[in-house]
This record gives structure tokens, sequence and C-alpha cells, in this order.
């Protein structure tokens, strides 16, 4: 369909309304970030968060500075690209407000007013962090990680009920990173697991999960090459080499990295 040499006033003056307004909403975003930030600094519910939303708060301020130069392009913008331009400034309002989107649903549930589940995830994620920063620390110590920085992210934990999906815990991680650079492992807990202290034991499981994605591991040669060292059980041995290895995934990762569990389900 040819382009139309010359749209009608009406049409460009509502467009530039609409997309105003868009805009002056998306630039009040930081402001918010900036308050998950302060909860955060205060070692409050967000606490163990604080390099996700500093990531949060510089990728939204890069892609704000982006919109406005679109913004300023957009109003002097001849007929014959105007329709264009202004459906690229919208596709990154989309953009803002989906990262901003990501973050704002799994932070509103650690600081709605749902006490019980803000308690529940204060606990997993104190959880989630702990199990996640003890294989850190003792792969950079015997330099398995030689830039310990990559790791800072931990896991995020959000309540979620899939009615698609019956497993009790799902580990999702986010593929194509919201904030390029930072991938995200993203735990879904659905809401019955909230009902005692039990539903957080398949965490750990869940994490080392994110960690064998981020280096990239075949997990399951890697304990074959070393099954005396961590004294895996002969049946379980016998269930890894069949493919059936899903429920101590992450005992496997700790014994490796010679962590002290306290627990000898093997």
């Amino acid at each position: 369909m040819p382009v139309q040499a010359t749209l009608p006033d009406e049409l460009k003056w509502s467009t530039l309304q609409t997309l105003q307004q868009r805009l002056a909403a998306a630039r009040r975003l930081p402001d918010q970030v900036a308050a998950w930030r302060r909860h955060a600094e205060a070692q409050g519910a967000l606490a163990q968060h604080q390099s996700q939303i500093d990531a949060l708060q510089s990728f939204l301020t890069t892609l704000l500075a982006l919109l406005t130069a679109q913004w300023n392009e957009l109003q002097a913008a001849p007929d014959a690209v105007f329709l264009a331009r202004a459906g690229d400034l919208q596709f990154l309002l989309r953009r803002v407000y989906g990262v901003w989107r990501f973050y704002k649903e799994r932070f509103d549930q650690r600081l709605g007013t749902d006490e019980p589940y803000n308690r529940f995830l204060f606990v997993a994620d104190e959880v989630a962090w702990s199990t996640y920063r003890a294989v850190i620390e003792q792969a950079t110590y015997r330099q398995l990680v030689t830039d310990p920085l990559k790791f800072k992210q931990p896991p995020l934990l959000h309540l979620f009920d899939d009615p698609q999906n019956p497993s009790p815990v799902t580990r999702r991680r986010v593929r194509h990173a919201v904030i390029p650079g930072l991938p995200v492992h993203v735990i879904d807990l659905p809401y019955a697991e909230t009902a005692s202290a039990w539903g957080l034991l398949a965490l750990h499981h869940e994490v080392a999960h994110g960690l064998v994605a981020d280096w990239e591991i075949d997990l399951g040669r890697h304990v074959l090459t070393r099954a005396k060292e961590v004294d895996l059980a002969p049946t379980r041995l016998t269930s890894l080499l069949q493919g059936r290895l899903q429920k101590n995934t992450a005992l496997a990762m700790l014994r490796l990295f010679s962590i002290k569990t306290g627990w000898q389900s093997w």
C-alpha cells in the first residue's frame, strides 16, 4: 500500500497528544524504581534485589533517553514517515513498560498488603540467595569462577499458579533477558506452597538449575565422572544413567563444591 503523502492535521495532533501523555507517564517510572531502592537499602523486603533494582534503573534511564530523542524526531518528521516514526516510539514505550512491569509484579508481592505471602517470600528470598551465594563463594574460592560479579543476580521468586503445569515448583529462566546482559532466573511458586515451611524445601534444587544454566554445565556427565567423590549411591547413579535424576540436582551441585548440607539423602 503506498504511503500517504499528506496526513490530516487532526490525525497527527491526536497521535502526538497520545504519545506525549504516555511518554510523560513513562518518565515517572524511575521514581517508583527509586522507591524500591529505598526499601532495599532499608534491608526490608527487597534487600536481596539491590543489584537488580540498580540495573533496572540504569536500563530505564537509557530507554527514556532514547524515547526523548525519538519524540523530538517525531515532532519534526515529514508526513511520509510520521506514522512509521510514531510506531517506533510506541514500540519503545511498550518495551519500557514491559521491563518495569516484569519487576513490579514480583516486587509488589513483597510490598503488598498480603502479610502471610510477604513473610513467606522474605524467607524464601533468603533461602534462595543463601543457596546461590554459597555455591558462588565456594566456586570462586576454587577458581571455578573468575568473575564473581557476573553472578550477582540471585533468583527471583514469584508466586504464580499455572493451571497448565501441575509441578509443585517451576523454574523458568528468562531466555531473552528482560534487561540485556542480565538474565534472570525466575522460580515460580504456587500459592498453595506457602501454607507451610515445607514449601521452601525445593528451592535449593531450583536454584541449582539456574547455576547449571549459567555455567553451561552438562551436569549428568559431570556427576558421572565424579560419582565416587560425591559419594553417589549406586541406585542414584543408575537413575542418572537412565536420565531420571530429578530431585537431587542441587545436592549434587553442593557436594561438588564440598558444601556440608547436613542432609544425607543419597
